[in-house]
């Protein structure tokens, strides 16, 4: 699964379809787990449902819990809700917690560490003109 992509799920045990044909509420917020590679032995075990809820900030929680236990490579917060034109469950991401964020985070300490020895310099070279 993509960042931005819409996906279909007829026939996935997630959708929100039962046996007894009945739906759970909409929308809910679903949480899927990405394992770190060298956990997992096929692709099909690379991810993982985690749980769902009809609450966005508990489901953001969750997913906030999970990706700090440091024991997944991403988690997927997901919207998933019935496209009324269609009449298909679908769902989109709402949040992704990974790779992505670490490496923002990364960019973000090095700007910080540069532009801080651009300033030790520049009172270096203040104090010794």
């Amino acid at each position: 699964m993509l960042m931005g992509e819409t996906i279909a799920r007829t026939l996935h045990p997630h959708s929100g379809a039962t046996l007894s044909g009945q739906t759970p509420a909409l929308p809910e917020y679903v949480i899927y787990t990405f394992h770190k590679d060298s956990e997992a032995s096929r692709s099909s075990d690379l991810w993982q449902y985690m749980g769902a809820s009809t609450d966005i900030e508990q489901a953001r929680e969750k997913a906030r819990t999970l990706f700090r236990s440091s024991r997944y490579s991403r988690i997927e917060l997901r919207k998933k809700f019935i496209d009324e034109k269609n009449g298909a469950v679908m769902d989109v991401p709402v949040e992704i917690f990974g790779r992505r964020q670490n490496a923002e985070m990364r960019n973000i300490l090095i700007l910080l560490g540069l532009a801080t020895a651009c300033a030790v310099m520049a009172l270096v070279l203040s104090v010794a003109l």
